[in-house]
């Protein structure tokens, strides 16, 4: 009791603080409470145990701690589950199917319709319980927590609660601590203190690490032989603790993921680590374990031996699911891309010019980055962009060309520019020389040789994967026809080459690509080349295809007319009479002529090419992936890997098929534009000249009366 007024002033407001705060907590206690069980029953309602599951991780593993962080994980949960009720859409009914056929399809489209109309409400009651429950937290968040006797029991992998254990609770804080939570998924197994050192071994199902503790504890947990603890000290539980703060700030020297194990070695110093060798039958030398005591060593052995066991047990059913999530994810974006390459086609030239720039781009990313060494590029600065500026001056230069064809269905807008184009050869190659200057200014001492390595490697990827691309836009600008059809003919053999090699391949093809078979190779070159002659037919009629672009904004759905190349015009061939006799018979009637166009017949040697030739386009890619030792270029496009991986064949096609079309097909044509190009280059007196010559020549051929050439000399 107190006599001063101030002090019943202070009690009064620290009760009403109190009043107001124990009636927030529990008005939202029991609002939060309401919600999530609302919400947890509801989750049973989307058919989904794996959304279930893992709703009830996050639920466990982010309680909110206040109202800021209820609200942003009340929004990640409801992202999550709408996230989730569309993907459902599509993946439940494949994973249907994969399992039950034709039936599950149609139970997975059930399942699917059924997960995205209740999973967004699942979503929207853990966002108000998050919200609630972080509210609710607020109020006691400045309040003194009750401290922890001991750190949280380790539960075996199968689940089964035994007596407790301060050493496996005390490897299980340490393992979810360590490199900021990175392992705390995994499944603990058991770890080893090392002698005379502040290193410890710490063993999961999943992978081994070492790390070096903070601090030693010199309290803590002392392992005797084959492992057994001994407890020191009376505050076993808070030393424990403290152990496993002081795991966070521990530093990891190694870690090795078990499934990468070829084997492990039992030494007379330790456990010995052996790595599978490389492609190229180089093996690298794997972690050692020193262990001097016999008996910890055996005994840490035989755990990893564990691990190793329940590794190979479980992985004929891990490499089911991974097969089949690879075949999901693989088929879902190779549709993706297809709907996508078709509707970039329909939107007509600028877009493809786009699409292929942006490839052009990308893949040569991919490709500069199997040189990059980020040790050596941190000494210098400038590497990085030095490769991105030489890829601009290339793509300045190339692209400039097409602009300038463009332009000239446009003259007066190209006369504005023609100074620009008249130099632009000069502007591109100054542009290169500045690069070069830049580049040899920056040459450091100790650094030359892996300089003048990425130079090199730079200008390889430029011609190797720019220039040779830039042919496609070449074949843009002959007609979209020719842009379509070697891309066309690379994948249709991929597919085929794929389909014969998996049915009837026994003979291998080539040491490279181990899978490439000769029945593949032979069965999808036929396949391709009879694809590419009925394609080419069913193509010949529609102009947006074999019209050459008017212009750049022409889609599928303009109206095109042009005067048609030859070869997409039918012409008459007379049958050999054997093949004629036989005709006549099967079909009843007289067959000595075939109406074919010219066009099939080239496409039976664009399909040859991209049958025999392009290939090894595919096959130099996975020489270089081999060099490197790498899988694939990149990860951009899921189940495919890079976009390297899946333009490999797409260059040296490119690069041939405009070779081919310039060499046999193309027919020399003098247009207006390219007259009136060639006018703007003349000085004004020959411009002059040339035009009364015009008049003349227009006059004495009657083309045009001489009212209408007096007409336009006085300008009325």
């Amino acid at each position: 009791m107190s006599d001063r007024p101030q002090d019943f002033g202070f009690g009064l407001a620290r009760g009403t603080a109190s009043l107001f705060k124990k009636t927030v907590f529990g008005m939202t206690d029991s609002f939060s409470k309401f919600t999530d069980s609302m919400s947890k029953g509801l989750s049973a309602a989307t058919l989904d145990p794996r959304f279930q599951t893992e709703r009830s991780m996050s639920r466990v593993r982010n309680k909110p701690k206040h109202a800021i962080y209820g609200v942003a994980r009340g929004a990640e949960s409801l992202a999550k589950s709408v996230t989730s009720g569309i993907a459902g859409v599509v993946m439940r009914p494949l994973e249907g199917a994969e399992q039950e056929g034709v039936g599950g399809f149609f139970k997975g489209v059930g399942k699917g319709l059924v997960g995205v109309v209740t999973k967004p409400v699942v979503g929207m009651f853990d966002l108000a319980s998050n919200v609630t429950e972080g509210i609710r937290n607020t109020t006691t968040v400045f309040e003194r927590d009750l401290d922890r006797q001991r750190l949280p029991r380790h539960i075996s992998r199968s689940g089964i609660i035994t007596a407790y254990s301060a050493r496996e609770a005390l490897g299980q804080a340490w393992m979810r601590e360590l490199n900021k939570g990175a392992y705390a998924l995994d499944n603990y197994l058991a770890h080893l203190e090392l002698p005379h050192s502040d290193m410890i071994v710490l063993l999961t199902y999943q992978r081994l690490i070492m790390f070096r503790r903070s601090k030693p504890d010199e309290a803590g947990m002392t392992v005797g032989a084959a492992g057994s603890s001994t407890e020191t000290g009376t505050a076993t539980g808070a030393v424990g603790i403290s152990s496993a703060t002081n795991a966070a700030k521990a530093h990891v020297e190694w870690e090795q993921e078990i499934k990468s194990l070829h084997s492990i070695q039992l030494e007379t110093t330790g456990i010995s680590l052996k790595l599978p060798a490389t492609p190229e039958g180089y093996v690298p030398p794997g972690p050692f374990i020193p262990i001097a005591d016999a008996q910890s060593r055996r005994w840490f052995y035989d755990r990893i031996k564990e691990a190793v066991k329940a590794l190979v047990d479980d992985l004929p059913q891990e490499d089911s699911k991974k097969k089949w999530k690879n075949w999901r994810q693989r088929t879902i974006f190779t549709f993706v891309m297809i709907g996508g390459f078709f509707t970039v086609i329909a939107l007509g030239p600028l877009s493809i010019m786009l699409m292929v720039l942006c490839l052009q781009v990308l893949i040569y990313r991919e490709v500069i980055s199997l040189s990059s060494v980020p040790k050596k590029e941190r000494d210098l600065p400038w590497a990085r962009a030095m490769n991105a500026y030489f890829l601009g001056c290339l793509e300045y230069y190339l692209y400039g060309q097409n602009i300038h064809r463009a332009l000239k269905r446009h003259p007066w807008l190209e006369a504005h520019l023609q100074p620009v184009f008249a130099h632009h050869t000069f502007i591109s190659f100054s542009m290169y020389l500045l690069g070069f200057v830049w580049f040899v200014s920056t040459l450091r001492k100790g650094y030359y040789r892996f300089q003048m390595g990425q130079f090199a490697w730079t200008h390889m990827a430029l011609a190797l994967v720019v220039m040779q691309s830039q042919f496609m836009i070449e074949n843009i600008f002959e007609g979209i026809f020719w842009f379509f059809l070697p891309i066309a003919l690379v994948i249709v053999n991929d597919i085929f080459a794929y389909v014969f090699g998996f049915f009837f391949g026994r003979h291998q093809l080539i040491e490279l690509s181990p899978k490439k078979t000769w029945e593949g190779y032979i069965g999808g070159g036929l396949m391709t080349m009879a694809f590419g002659f009925m394609l080419t037919a069913l193509l010949s009629d529609w102009k947006f295809m074999v019209c050459p672009p008017p212009n750049l904004h022409m889609t599928a759905f303009s109206h095109v007319q042009c005067d048609v190349n030859p070869v997409f015009k039918p012409r008459e061939y007379a049958v050999p009479y054997p093949l004629a006799s036989l005709l006549s018979a099967v079909l009843r009637r007289q067959v000595s002529t075939v109406l074919i166009r010219p066009v099939q017949f080239h496409s039976l040697a664009i399909s040859a090419f991209a049958s025999l030739i392009a290939p090894f386009g595919g096959f130099f890619a996975s020489g270089v992936k081999r060099a490197f030792n790498i899988k694939d270029f990149g990860n951009s496009i899921p189940g495919h890997g890079g976009v390297t991986d899946r333009f490999d064949c797409q260059f040296i096609m490119a690069a041939f098929s405009h070779t081919y079309f310039t060499s046999f097909i193309k027919v020399s044509t003098v247009t207006v534009g390219s007259v009136f190009s060639a006018f703007l280059a003349l000085t004004p007196d020959r411009q002059k000249e040339l035009f009364e010559n015009i008049q003349e020549y227009l006059h004495t051929s009657g083309s045009v009366d001489t009212a209408a050439i007096a007409m336009s000399n006085t300008g009325a």
